[in-house]
């Protein structure tokens, strides 16, 4: 006799409580560690982002100063500043300022201006004698009705001069040897027949004499210096045009480093140019990330080339 037909059915064990809140907890526990790592990672990109710039724009700086300083004193004489390190206060950054002769045709005085005036033509050549040193007329070599030097600036104004209207604009610079002083001014012509510049308008700061050696200059000058945590250059004198070099800065320092193993935190013009062994530069930075300071130093060595002249 056959056994009658049963369906056998499975029983399907349930996930107790217990289990539920152990795989809620393990699953809970995991994903809190994976987003933490999740936010220190970000921090640590983040971070490692903010310092790589500080660094760039560290380094940004200190190429932008180092071509100005292999450059100083290009075609400079002893008797005027070529490289003047100003020390600043403890703890504050110092200011440092570069010169390079741009043009080596170099224009005498030959007339008087005195302090406070608004002399506009300035004598380069004496036409008349008794001449002051060094005031013989420059002859015209080449036949083109220009003496050889002022025809060298009149070319180099043309070339090079800041386009104000139908003007060429040119900053040039006095130097007086003698009492050690100097502006600069911006000059917008010359008189070939009278052998003479022409400033386009302003008061000197100083007087200037025929037979005192004054002479004029077209040069470039940067003088660098810390405000508010931004490099700045001042380029010619001109401080209404001051320009921000690099920002997160938190102290800049100059030094020079003399042949005899000395190191000194300021220089002029009374300081040996062929004693200089290199110029040394130290800037700091600092930035902020996720509330973190990050500090970084940047320090280099440079020798102006012209020492070696």
């Amino acid at each position: 006799m056959s056994k009658p037909f049963t369906r056998a059915f499975t029983s399907a064990a349930g996930i107790s409580l217990a289990e539920m809140l152990v795989a809620f907890a393990v699953a809970f526990v995991v994903t809190g560690a994976a987003f933490s790592l999740a936010v220190s990672s970000r921090g640590i990109y983040a971070s490692d982002q903010s310092r790589t710039a500080l660094n760039q724009n560290l380094r940004a700086g200190m190429d932008l100063i180092g071509v100005d300083l292999r450059g100083a004193g290009a075609r400079l004489p002893e008797d005027i500043t070529r490289l003047a390190i100003d020390n600043g206060d403890t703890g504050e950054s110092d200011r440092l300022l570069v010169r390079r002769n741009l043009v080596p045709v170099v224009l005498p005085v030959c007339s008087d201006i005195p302090s406070g005036s608004s002399v506009k033509n300035i004598t380069i050549a004496g036409l008349t004698l008794p001449r002051p040193a060094g005031c013989d007329p420059v002859a015209d070599t080449d036949g083109d009705n220009w003496p050889d030097n002022l025809r060298v600036w009149h070319d180099y104004r043309l070339e090079n001069g800041a386009i104000d209207g139908k003007e060429r604009l040119l900053r040039a610079f006095i130097w007086d040897p003698g009492r050690r002083r100097g502006e600069f001014f911006v000059y917008h012509g010359e008189n070939r027949v009278e052998h003479q510049i022409v400033r386009k308008s302003g008061r000197w700061n100083n007087s200037y004499s025929a037979n005192g050696g004054a002479r004029i200059y077209i040069l470039e000058e940067h003088e660098f210096f810390v405000t508010d945590g931004i490099l700045q250059r001042v380029d010619n004198g001109d401080v209404e045009g001051t320009k921000n070099v690099i920002d997160h800065v938190e102290s800049f320092q100059v030094a020079v480093v003399l042949k005899n193993g000395k190191r000194r935190n300021d220089f002029g013009l009374d300081d040996s140019w062929v004693d200089l062994q290199s110029v040394e530069v130290r800037l700091f930075g600092r930035t902020e990330s996720s509330g973190v300071d990050l500090d970084r130093r940047l320090v280099s060595r440079f020798l102006p080339r012209n020492v070696l002249n």
